[in-house]
């Protein structure tokens, strides 16, 4: 996948890690930590949710 394109999707899951937060969606907002680092790592990068 291309770095680019992985830190595109990457700056959206961020905001909507953000709102899910401040909903309380804790669930949630694991879930869309999990994706971004499988993102991360298919783009070659470290994941950061450990």
């Amino acid at each position: 996948m291309d770095r680019m394109l992985a830190d595109e999707i990457i700056l959206v899951m961020k905001t909507q890690w953000k709102v899910s937060d401040v909903k309380g969606m804790k669930e949630q907002a694991k879930y869309l930590g999990d994706i971004a680092d499988q993102v991360r790592v298919t783009s070659g990068q470290e994941p950061q949710n450990k």
